[in-house]
């Protein structure tokens, strides 16, 4: 009993986790906007794993099987757990779902860890209510299917524990624990991984500034932040820089992605696209919950404004984020999305919902500052969970197989993504799939051709001139060809496939995929931080 007794609020955490995600478990995937590209991504990613790529950047399968360098631009995380979950059964339309529920329960716990450390365990169980039936976070699962951002605010409160915990404890295994944690949250998503890390800034400044040893805590986050970046390089390096080499990745329009602020506040559900005439669209409320929580907190800070209390600090930065978010949401702010660096990433006003979620879940608690608190929480986790898990009943379930998927021309023939984006530049007229991985041409004779992963192949060639050969893969910068043993130069040809000069005569002709150079130097400069954070913590426990 004593044990139970230590245990019961992670036990609820968890039980609070399943019934937000249950529907998720039922047989079948749900109809979501992006549910069913997760899958093929999973399908694509776990392919070149098991051929030996540990982390792999090619999708041989898509654009008709000529391949692109989709996973150098898309969040890998999602697909190692969906990988690993198909390691041990699960197929990959489980693992859509899997991903979620399992995001879920590990972001509750860590909510609770977080924020229990400010509330206490009531007020921990109060602000993880609200984070597991947030309105956006149902949207993101149930109508999005947007699994890399349900995967970012699953890792984020890892982030925001383990730091929280250092500020306390100063044990250097919580500084190498938030590198680690901010860095999974970005290779998450990359999109929410940028929000995040610029919340993180702020977040570390407050606590820096709220505590007696400002110097050596301002360099410990700056190892924090650094390292992060560090060891998730192998990723944003190339998706950054590299975004020259695919088309498709403009902005959006910023300008038609502003909800109204009956749209913030108004209880809603669609299962569209978002539109800001209404109708069918999905929900882009803050959430009655949360609202309501706005409102106490207002009057948690009014109560202890003359007075000297330690979280007062905490309760003014909050509000003051939810304010400059709600105006960020506003067709009112579109000048400073159009001129301040950097924040047209974000593509939609509306993501900052997910720094809403966060910043409102984390404020639920302080409903215990006031009296009588115990009944005033419980009031407040029934409003979330009544006025929400409805959201959670999809329309219906496609009971389906993997098959109908990767086997099916219009779900493996295009990119995978919304208007073909990460299509290359070179690509002009791919519409069909070729026979012929080496096509037979100009009189060309091609024997023993042999595959030793999807993007590693060879054969023996011969032809009576000087040709000039293309193979049906899409061009990009990391192919290469070697005739005889000797690497030759590669271009693309008009219709952008991978192209090169054969000499007449017998030759062994191999073709695989390598790094680019900047992929190369992001791998070495994450392996290097990651040995750098290894050796730390090793001396920091001799010491």
């Amino acid at each position: 009993m004593a044990l139970f007794s230590k245990y019961k609020h992670f036990l609820l955490v968890i039980l609070l986790g399943l019934f937000a995600s249950w529907p998720l478990l039922h047989i079948g995937l749900i109809p979501t906007h992006d549910g069913e590209y997760h899958l093929i991504r999973f399908f694509e990613f776990d392919k070149m794993l098991r051929a030996g790529y540990l982390y792999p950047r090619w999708a041989p399968d898509l654009d008709f099987s000529y391949g692109l360098p989709l996973f150098t631009f898309v969040y890998p995380l999602p697909n190692y757990v969906a990988s690993l979950l198909h390691l041990f059964g699960a197929s990959f339309l489980d693992s859509v779902k899997l991903v979620m529920v399992v995001s879920t329960l590990f972001g509750g716990l860590f909510f609770y860890l977080w924020t229990e450390k400010f509330w206490g365990r009531l007020g921990a169980l109060v602000s993880t209510t609200l984070y597991l039936f947030a309105p956006y976070r149902f949207v993101d699962i149930y109508v999005r299917g947007s699994v890399g951002e349900v995967m970012a605010l699953g890792v984020f409160p890892g982030f925001l524990w383990t730091y929280t915990q250092y500020i306390t404890s100063k044990k250097p295994v919580y500084v190498v624990a938030s590198a680690i944690f901010l860095a999974l949250t970005i290779f998450s998503h990359n999109i929410l991984g940028l929000m995040f890390f610029v919340f993180t800034i702020f977040y570390m400044t407050l606590l820096i500034i709220t505590s007696q040893q400002k110097k050596s805590l301002t360099v410990s986050s700056l190892f924090i932040l650094l390292f992060s970046l560090g060891l998730s390089a192998i990723f944003w390096l190339p998706a950054l820089f590299e975004t020259q080499f695919v088309r498709g990745l403009q902005v959006y329009n910023i300008a038609q992605n502003f909800p109204d602020l009956s749209q913030l506040l108004l209880p809603s559900w669609g299962s569209g696209f978002f539109d800001s005439n209404g109708g069918d669209a999905m929900s882009t409320q803050i959430g009655l919950a949360n609202i309501f929580v706005i409102i106490i907190s207002c009057i948690v800070l009014a109560k202890l404004w003359r007075k000297k209390q330690e979280k007062k600090p905490f309760l003014i930065f909050s509000l003051l984020c939810l304010a400059v978010l709600v105006f960020f949401m506003l067709p009112i702010s579109l000048f400073f999305w159009q001129t301040i660096p950097l924040i047209h990433y974000f593509q939609f006003p509306w993501r900052l919902l997910s720094l809403v979620i966060l910043l409102c879940s984390f404020l639920a608690g302080s409903v215990m500052l006031l009296k009588p608190s115990k009944p005033l929480a419980i009031i407040l986790i029934a409003i979330a969970i009544l006025t929400t898990y409805s959201y959670t009943q999809p329309a219906y379930y496609m009971v389906r197989t993997d098959s109908y998927y990767t086997l099916r021309s219009n779900f493996i023939d295009g990119t995978n993504s919304p208007g073909n984006i990460f299509d290359t530049i070179w690509n002009t007229t791919k519409s069909a799939r070729s026979k012929e991985r080496f096509p037979v041409q100009n009189g060309l004779y091609v024997t023993d051709l042999h595959f030793l992963s999807p993007v590693n192949f060879s054969a023996r060639t011969n032809t009576l001139a000087n040709i000039q050969q293309s193979v049906a893969l899409s061009f990009f910068p990391g192919w290469q060809v070697t005739v005889d043993g000797k690497v030759i130069t590669v271009f693309p040809s008009k219709n952008g496939q991978l192209s090169f000069l054969l000499p007449k005569g017998n030759h062994t002709v191999h073709i695989f995929l390598v790094q680019t150079f900047l992929e190369e130097i992001a791998q070495y400069v994450s392996l290097l931080t990651a040995l750098i954070l290894i050796l730390f913590l090793l001396r920091k426990r001799q010491k």
